[in-house]
Parts: structure tokens; C-alpha cells; sequence
């Protein structure tokens, strides 16, 4: 199975795969090709160190998914700011992918428009102080 067509991130390629009992873990590093820019003054940057990331991503035949991530550390000298380089298909402000949480969104919209909500949750009057 080819995994980078299953799983594209633009401007990255996947370098390995390791399968575990819980998830499978794609590990991708980004492409040396891309020149990169300052996001806040436009020159071009340097690189300065490199960290990781792990993203839940989509599901591939029921097994979960994530994505392990080099991320190069990049260093502007003219406004002396580092940036780590994030693939546009990382959420910003958490550790999974759009795609999952588009999936996500999805399923919560069918469950409330089928009804089928209050099965995900008791209903307040059936919580005792225990619960709480």
C-alpha cells in the first residue's frame, strides 16, 4: 500500500511506517526543495534546529492513525523570530489533522440531527452526584 497517496501532506513525503497494536505511525519529514519564508516579514529563513510532532489523523481500514512529524525550526534574521515549519493540514492549536476533525464534525452534526444524541450522554436528571 502506498501510504503518501492515501495520506498527501504538500510538501512533505513519508519516510517510514511502523505498525503498533494501537495505531499505525506514518513518519513524514518535509521536503529540503522548499524555500521557506518569514511569515511575519517575508525573508527567507534559516534553519536552526528541528522538533517533532504527532497529529491523529483519519483512520486507515479501522486501525488509527498518526502522523510523526520532523519539523525543521526555521530562523529569520532580519526580525530575529524562529518559526517551526506546521503542514497546512495541521489544526493550529491542536494535535490532529483538519481531515479528522472534519470527520469528527460530521458525525457529531448526524448523530444530533438523527436524534441520536442523547445516547452519546445521560441526561442531566439521570446523573447522580457520583457522576459528577
Amino acid at each position: 500500500m502506498n501510504i503518501t497517496v492515501k495520506y498527501p501532506l504538500q510538501g512533505w513525503y513519508a519516510t517510514g511506517v511502523e505498525y503498533t497494536t494501537e495505531s499505525t505511525i506514518v513518519k513524514c519529514c518535509i521536503r529540503k526543495k522548499l524555500k521557506h519564508h518569514c511569515p511575519d516579514c517575508a525573508a527567507r529563513m534559516k534553519n536552526r534546529s528541528i522538533t517533532r510532532l504527532r497529529l491523529r489523523d483519519l483512520p486507515l481500514c479501522g486501525t488509527p492513525v498518526v502522523l510523526d512529524l520532523t519539523l525543521p525550526v526555521m530562523f529569520c534574521e532580519r526580525c530575529k523570530k524562529s518559526h517551526a515549519i506546521r503542514p497546512s493540514e495541521a489544526h493550529p492549536s491542536r494535535r490532529i489533522t483538519w481531515r479528522f476533525l472534519e470527520m469528527i464534525a460530521f458525525f457529531h452534526r448526524d448523530c444530533a440531527e438523527s436524534g441520536r444524541a442523547t445516547v452519546l450522554r445521560p441526561e442531566p436528571e439521570k446523573l447522580s452526584a457520583r457522576d459528577l
